[in-house]
């Protein structure tokens, strides 16, 4: 009985926390701190376009032409279909010693999926419902980690840090996609022969 009392007790303080923690990370920041390739990077939310993935997995670029990102992605996801994804993307950012010298930076597209690692004996389901997430799966190369899901890519932004001020996390970084430019010349030492 005590145990089932120190347990209900630990779950209403935990639910008060994060519900404090909630409140505190509900708007998106012009930087995000993310781990990209096994590096820390500094990435800054570009505030004059958004990426539209489409049913076959293609993105298209749309300018942003209101000030107001929140508002555009809203009347953007009135007009298109279900089959069509909006995400949010991160450019290189200047702030970032590392990629600030290149000339044209890799634009990261903000998925629904974050990677998060919790501390031992924590409940995955019990963490991701909290931040307001979905429980997806914990993959079976990396038993440590677990992959949560976002409904859209700006709350995954938020989940990702309302994951991180949450005690029972070690890390959580959103999942980026890139768009890589074709080599026209193939990493072949033969192909001129």
């Amino acid at each position: 009985m005590k145990i089932l009392i120190k347990f209900i007790t630990f779950f209403i303080l935990t639910d008060i926390a994060i519900s404090q923690i909630i409140d505190k990370t509900t708007q998106l920041k012009a930087n995000y701190e993310i781990n990209v390739d096994g590096k820390k990077r500094i990435l800054t939310l570009s505030t004059n376009k958004i990426s539209i993935k489409q049913k076959g997995k293609t993105r298209v670029f749309h300018t942003i032409a209101e000030p107001n990102i929140s508002k555009e992605i809203e009347d953007l996801r009135t007009k298109l279909d279900a089959s069509n994804e909006l995400e949010l993307i991160l450019t290189a950012s200047k702030k970032d010693p590392k990629t600030s010298s290149q000339k044209d930076p890799n634009h990261h597209f903000v998925t629904r999926d974050i990677l998060v690692r919790l501390n031992a004996g924590v409940s995955a389901k019990a963490i991701a419902e909290a931040a307001g997430l979905r429980f997806v799966r914990q993959p079976e190369y990396a038993q440590a980690f677990f992959i949560f899901q976002a409904a859209t890519s700006e709350k995954a932004l938020i989940g990702m840090e309302t994951l991180r001020a949450m005690p029972e996390v070690e890390s959580a970084d959103v999942l980026l996609a890139s768009m890589r430019e074709k080599k026209w010349i193939p990493n072949d030492p033969l192909f001129s022969q």
